[in-house]
């Protein structure tokens, strides 16, 4: 991780029958962050500041980091159908997420999902937030 601290800490899910490492700081409603194609970069700035209003859920994507890969994952539908499991294995749904690139596209895969479980009432706020912590 970029930044080894306390504020957060990883743990194991089990997503049908897969383990899901997800990292998890703050305190408040959950917010999902969904990784880029080139993997979660670590706890950076923007994450504690974030964390201070939000629970932040950080999966690393299957194959990503110390997540096995899952067989039957075949595209970025699969994939958000596996997120989606997850949330609902977890009772997080609705949640709020943020999605950057590969993330943004999962997220969107899972939101045109019937009874999709990601609300969006962050997508626009959190916009002009995020290019705050970003330079930081």
């Amino acid at each position: 991780m970029a930044n080894e601290s306390t504020e957060w800490r990883e743990e194991t899910a089990r997503v049908d029958g897969a383990n899901l490492i997800v990292v998890k700081g703050g305190s408040g409603r959950p917010l999902l962050v969904l990784h880029e194609e080139l993997g979660h970069p670590g706890w950076l700035k923007w994450h504690a500041a974030l964390a201070r209003r939000r629970t932040l859920l950080i999966p690393h994507h299957p194959g990503y980091g110390r997540t096995e890969r899952v067989d039957w994952i075949l595209n970025i539908r699969d994939l958000a159908g596996f997120y989606g499991r997850y949330l609902k294995d977890n009772r997080l749904a609705p949640v709020d997420v943020i999605g950057f690139s590969l993330g943004g596209w999962i997220a969107a895969g899972e939101q045109s999902r019937p009874l999709a479980p990601i609300t969006s009432e962050l997508r626009r706020s959190l916009d002009a937030r995020l290019k705050r912590y970003y330079a930081c």
